[in-house]
């Protein structure tokens, strides 16, 4: 006989019974043995908790990985956040059930192209959605490089839709791309929880978002140093009067560097 009890004084137990008999078969006692499950709760928790998260691509990977991050940890992430343009005034015209389908097409895309370089598909807020580079779930030396390819691919994914959908349904993203530190670890409730990024990396990048226009990526200058070799960018003042962070230059994606049998992506004009 098996008996567990979860969570008893902060540790998970599992308690088992076998009855001792005599020869006659008279019950003369009981053995019980005591295991202590807390490290195979917490793990198993976890790694729930991770393939939540992870492109399918890392669930593979997922038993190897160091998910001690998940109690807190302080990390350089790269923080990409696209957000769809002009939703506000689009969603007006349409039935909520178009509405949804036409918006989890373009919501859809990005996620794929996050998921295409193994980020981490973070939120959905509305009409935009964010992901990390280089979290506990997704170590990434290039983690940089991988966001700006995800946001270039995020945008041919765009045209491609462009070409199924007719003209009023034809949408396009601002995105936001920085590298800084973030806290990174589970938080919520004892009822629900959830892994996210704290900290300015993520609200610079949402802040890049904001000024980008209609089918723009912008970088800070921390990306951007990370990069220079690998994608031709255009240095530009921010557009935020408010100036609500104290950056002089922000950099606008125009295409990836031609390198020997590599194909550049499409100019962003």
């Amino acid at each position: 006989t098996q008996i567990e009890i979860a969570s008893l004084g902060q540790r998970d137990w599992k308690i088992t019974m076998s009855p001792l008999q005599d020869a006659d078969g008279v019950l003369q006692g009981v053995a019980m043995a005591l295991d202590d499950l807390t490290d195979t709760r917490r793990r198993e928790s976890q790694l729930t908790t991770a393939r939540r998260y992870l492109p399918l691509a890392l669930v593979e990977n997922i038993r190897s990985a160091d998910l001690s991050g998940f109690g807190g940890q302080e990390r350089e992430i790269t923080a990409y956040f696209a957000d769809v343009r002009g939703f506000s005034q689009f969603s007006e015209h349409l039935e909520p059930e178009l509405l949804m389908q036409i918006i989890n097409r373009y919501l859809g895309a990005a996620s794929d192209a996050i998921n295409r370089y193994q980020g981490v598909v973070d939120k959905y807020i509305g009409d935009a959605v964010t992901g990390l580079f280089n979290t506990p779930l997704n170590p990434q030396p290039d983690h940089a490089r991988r966001a700006i390819r995800a946001a270039l691919r995020t945008m041919r994914a765009v045209l491609a839709l462009h070409e199924q959908l007719d003209a009023p349904f034809h949408l396009h993203f601002g995105i936001g791309i920085h590298t800084g530190n973030a806290i990174l670890g589970n938080i919520g409730s004892a009822e629900r929880r959830e892994f996210a990024a704290i900290g300015e990396a993520i609200e610079i990048s949402k802040w890049l978002q904001e000024m980008a226009h209609p089918g723009e990526i912008l970088l800070s200058g921390e990306t951007y140093t990370l990069v220079e070799d690998d994608f031709e960018c255009e240095a530009i003042a921010p557009r935020d009067l408010k100036q609500k962070f104290e950056i002089p230059t922000i950099y606008r994606v125009l295409r990836r560097r031609r390198h020997t049998g590599q194909t550049p992506a499409v100019r962003l004009d």
